[in-house]
Formats: structure tokens, C-alpha cells, sequence
């Protein structure tokens, strides 16, 4: 409850900040450096990280009448998970989330002449669509199962940082990366704990306002 009531301020706090001027729609994709913490992790596994996408949309709206601070709604498919490896082979456990994530913006003016260097930091909520276990194991074979026991909703925050291109009244492209930490235990037995961890490389395109 308490995450849906963060949810609905943030979303009134964008229709409110359409005062300053009309927001722009944009559309983004990108790569995701993903992994996970895992405690206890068993002896002679190691975990690495595993490589996945994201896909999404994203909305944008000053704060200010300078538009210094501005706030962003993203909107995205995103591949999470992690990889163990042993002795005797591996498995990689993939996580797919809708994610709603709420930025508060800064554009930060006078440092790179005709585009819009930022930073930006905010919530993500994540909602796990489908979960995957694929093992290949010696002397057992390849196996692939849902996994069990895993968490139906996922709760992190966001920092990081992009630069947005104008196109001359045509649009911006925007490039930017963020790392998410996730806070959520995936795991809901009490045998271990296993919190996402993310580090996201992305490209959108702002079309130009109305």
C-alpha cells in the first residue's frame, strides 16, 4: 500500500508539472548489465553477471520555469538476472519485469554548448512477469523451469546520468546510464537472500511537443 500511494504522489506530481510547459513523449531501448546478490552463495560457485535488454517508453516534464529541475516517467520491459557457474556447470536465472520508474531530473546548463547534459535519481517499481532457471549440469543435462518461490513485485532505486541532443525542432535524442539497486528480497523462502542489481545503457528519442 504504502508503495502504491509513492506511486500515485509521483504521478501527480507530473500531471502538475505540465504548468511550466507541455511534456514531451519519448521512446528508449538499451542493454542491461545484470546481476544479483545471493547470500549465503554456496562453495565453489561463483556468480557472474548476465547481459539483457530493456525496451520501453518515457515521459517528460519541467518543474521549474527554468526547466533546471524537470521529472520523467519510464515505462519498460527489462531483462534482470544472474549466472552461477561451478565445477560442474552452470545455471542462469533470468527475471522479465514491467518497470515503472519515476525520475527526479536535473539538467545542468552551461557545460556542454547545444545539448542537455542531467543527472537524475528516483524509485523503480517493478512488476516480475516471468521468471526462468536454464541449468546445464554434468551428468544431468539441460533443464529449463520457471523458478520457484520467487518475489511477484520488485522495489529499487535509480541513479545516474545522460545527455540529451536536440534535432533542430525535430526531437532529442537522449542518451543515458543508471544502476539499480535493487532493495526487494527475490527470494521469498528464508533459506537465502537475493536482491537484483543492475547496470543499464540507453538510447530514446523525445519527439517534439505539440
Amino acid at each position: 500500500m504504502k508503495k502504491l500511494f509513492l506511486f500515485v504522489l509521483v504521478a501527480s506530481l507530473m500531471m502538475s508539472s505540465a504548468v511550466y510547459a507541455k511534456p514531451v513523449f519519448g521512446i528508449k531501448a538499451g542493454l542491461n548489465i545484470a546481476s544479483s546478490t545471493f547470500s549465503p552463495l554456496p562453495d565453489g560457485v561463483s556468480k557472474k553477471s548476465i547481459l539483457g535488454f530493456l525496451v520501453g517508453g518515457m515521459i517528460e516534464a519541467p518543474l521549474t520555469q527554468d526547466k533546471s529541475f524537470g521529472i520523467r516517467g519510464d515505462v519498460g520491459w527489462v531483462e534482470k538476472g544472474v549466472k552461477f557457474s561451478g565445477d560442474n556447470g552452470f545455471v542462469k536465472e533470468t527475471v522479465d519485469e514491467l518497470d515503472f520508474s519515476p525520475y527526479l531530473v536535473y539538467n545542468i546548463s552551461g557545460i556542454v554548448e547545444n545539448a542537455r547534459p542531467f543527472v537524475q535519481a528516483g524509485p523503480e517499481f517493478g512488476f516480475v512477469m516471468s521468471t526462468n532457471s536454464h541449468s546445464e549440469i554434468d551428468n544431468v543435462g539441460t533443464k529449463d523451469e520457471d523458478i520457484k518461490d520467487a518475489a511477484s513485485t520488485d522495489f529499487s532505486l535509480n541513479l545516474g546520468a545522460g545527455l540529451g541532443l536536440p534535432l533542430h525542432n525535430k526531437g532529442e535524442i537522449v542518451f543515458d546510464v543508471h544502476y539499480c539497486l535493487g532493495l526487494t528480497d527475490m527470494n521469498d523462502t528464508s533459506e537465502v537472500t537475493a536482491k537484483l542489481r543492475s547496470f543499464l545503457i540507453c538510447v530514446g528519442y523525445n519527439f517534439p511537443p505539440k
